[in-house]
């Protein structure tokens, strides 16, 4: 049998079928497994002879290539040991099977046949690791099996580093389209407008950037911000932004500012040269209701800072998830801002018009003012204004455009 090999000490070894249940606490769910497959059941009987006590690995026999199919689709094995010369398959066109479907596990054929075309067979097709012939040396069959181990583990660890590396340099790449679309950043002004006065009351502040091809939109900015970590930078550039223009805006317009929640866990938005500050008793700041608050540490604190430096808050998007009266709860804001979804098509929708009531209503009895966005038809201003809804915003009003638009409304 040749030289004795030193046991391996990892852990006691697991010879069994794959119909034997492994035993008490000698049952490892991690442990490297090691498939054979022979169809003469003396052969498979006698490997796990001869490994037992010798190796640290889970050794499971099967004695068709059905049947270590079968065995591959409900378990994962690190490495297969095949014979050649199996009735219905041949080894190499089952580890052909096995390279494609379990590109993982490492491949050796183990035969009696080891004619030169079996061998080329066994290479071309099915990428073997190692080709062995019987009758087998224990020691020689260990060793293959360790090295076998050792180069897929060799593999797997040169395949994570080759994605961390590719995951590095996309988020490099990523991180300098980032730079310039935030260095061409400009906001476009969108008018709110009061049905009742039929007057501009204030604008809300979109985001664009010179780098549209990379950035169709202001949520493809905030994406790469989040997967980069860098929302905090996205926000000061926006407060610079619109710092540069607030002066321009007429003199009785509130302007609303999108913040990322996260902001609210940063100094930047409390900090004295937060270029906001001078403007900020006309300064709304919009926080969007799909997002959570709950990583927000001591939030009620925070929203009393801002309301005492002057700032103005309002909830973005409210009935576009399931915060929202959290959201109210939480942020006691001045504003809320129904989504567009329930907004666009309100005149033929009675069941959109009973809710946007309900919520309206709910509003009203908490002292908060609130914005239908996405209004582009007369029919839904008229359907909002029956509703109740006073404060509106959408293209039946204007589009977002450089500096800010005065909107003459005629009458409904």
């Amino acid at each position: 049998m040749g030289r004795r090999v030193q046991p391996w000490t990892l852990r006691p070894p697991a010879c069994r079928t794959p119909q034997e249940p492994a035993q008490g606490a000698d049952f490892n769910p991690v442990v490297q497994r090691i498939l054979f497959v022979d169809d003469d059941p003396r052969v498979t009987d006698a490997i796990r002879r001869s490994l037992h006590n010798l190796v640290p690995w889970e050794i499971l026999t099967v004695n068709s290539p059905a049947e270590a199919l079968d065995l591959l689709r409900r378990q994962s094995v690190d490495v297969v040991v095949s014979d050649e010369r199996m009735p219905g398959m041949t080894g190499s066109e089952f580890l052909s099977r096995v390279a494609r479907d379990h590109p993982d596990a490492m491949r050796i054929i183990l035969t009696g046949e080891a004619r030169l075309e079996a061998a080329i067979r066994a290479i071309n097709e099915a990428g073997i690791y190692r080709f062995l012939t019987k009758p087998w040396h224990t020691d020689e069959i260990i060793a293959c099996l360790g090295d076998a181990l050792l180069a897929r583990a060799a593999r797997s660890a040169a395949a994570h580093a080759s994605h961390a590396a590719s995951g590095a340099r996309e988020a490099a790449e990523l991180g300098v389209s980032l730079d310039r679309a935030l260095a061409g950043l400009w906001m476009a002004f969108q008018p709110i407008v009061s049905s009742s006065r039929r007057r501009v009351v204030g604008y809300e502040a979109l985001m664009r950037t010179t780098e549209a091809s990379a950035f169709p939109g202001p949520l493809e900015v905030l994406d790469a911000a989040e997967r980069l970590d860098r929302t905090s930078a996205v926000d000061e550039r926006v407060f610079r932004c619109v710092a540069d223009v607030a002066a321009l805006a007429p003199p009785d317009a509130l302007l609303f500012v999108n913040i990322h929640p996260a902001a609210l866990a940063h100094s930047d938005l409390f900090a004295d040269d937060n270029p906001l500050i001078p403007f900020a008793r006309r300064i709304v700041l919009e926080i969007t209701e799909r997002s959570s608050l709950e990583r927000v540490p001591d939030i009620d604190a925070k929203i009393a800072a801002l309301r005492e430096t002057g700032f103005r808050i309002a909830i973005d998007d409210l009935g576009s998830g399931y915060s929202g009266l959290i959201s109210l709860v939480q942020l006691r804001p001045d504003f809320v801002k129904f989504d567009r979804a329930l907004v666009d098509g309100v005149h033929e929708s009675p069941p959109r018009a009973k809710l946007l009531r309900s919520m309206e209503g709910l509003c009203r009895e908490f002292g908060i003012r609130t914005i239908a966005e996405g209004v582009e038809r007369a029919e839904d201003e008229r359907a909002l204004v029956e509703i109740g809804c006073d404060l509106l915003q959408g293209y039946h009003f204007a589009r977002p455009a450089k500096g800010f638009a005065d909107v003459i409304l005629p009458r409904p």
